[in-house]
């Protein structure tokens, strides 16, 4: 995991599923180029088979490096286990994060400065506060 100093850090948990975070880094990756002060981090929870090398190689090849890492654990602990993995590691940076975006890999983030819009919003609570954001279906429609 790199030691930048991001005020956002997007942390996505893979279990088996590259194909849908590499989807994912793809529809992030315009929004990390335009918001200069986030950066991502994918925890893979142990995953055997092909995962770690299918991230790894698409970090490389597309050119991620800057604002994405890999994050091996030790064992799969589930999904707050791989979150708080790589919390933990990023409040041991100088400069910790001040703010933490959890994401599941099988998400598509529609084009338009959502990370921009959300650290906005997380301005405007304490600095403890836990703030969700809108899930859509394929057609565009909020889902309950």
């Amino acid at each position: 995991m790199r030691k930048a100093s991001p005020s956002l850090l997007v942390i996505i948990v893979n279990f088996r599923t590259p194909e849908l975070v590499v989807a994912l880094l793809h529809s992030l990756e315009p929004e990390v180029r335009d918001y200069s002060s986030a950066s991502v981090v994918i925890v893979d929870n142990a995953s055997g088979g092909h995962s770690l090398d299918c991230i790894s190689t698409a970090i490389k090849t597309e050119g991620w490096e800057s604002w994405a890492s890999l994050l091996p654990a030790p064992r799969n602990g589930g999904f707050a286990y791989g979150n708080n993995l790589a919390i933990k590691e990023a409040l041991k940076w100088p400069n910790p994060p001040k703010f933490f975006w959890l994401l599941n890999p099988d998400i598509s983030l529609p084009a338009g400065h959502e990370l921009e819009r959300l650290q906005q919003q997380l301005q405007h609570y304490p600095p403890h506060a836990l703030l969700g954001t809108a899930v859509e279906d394929a057609a565009g429609q909020l889902e309950a």
